[in-house]
């Protein structure tokens, strides 16, 4: 659940896969800018620099290939 608003500065890490629940974000990977609305889903490959903007409220699940990306939460 991410706010309008919100930015995720460029960075890189291993490959990644989303889908948007409910909202909108504007995703660029690799200098190229793509908006992306409920039912979308992206790919960001491994080691592609990129960043993301949220012009509305947004829910979005995402997959990371990084086993170690973030901790398990309780």
């Amino acid at each position: 659940d991410i706010p309008q608003g919100a930015h995720v500065p460029p960075h890189q890490h291993g490959e990644q896969w989303g889908c948007v629940l409910d909202g909108e974000l504007e995703l660029t990977v690799g200098g190229k800018t793509r908006t992306y609305r409920k039912g979308d889903s992206y790919h960001i490959p491994a080691g592609a620099v990129h960043e993301a903007r949220f012009p509305t409220r947004c829910r979005v699940i995402d997959l990371f290939a990084d086993v170690d990306r973030y901790r398990a939460k309780g």
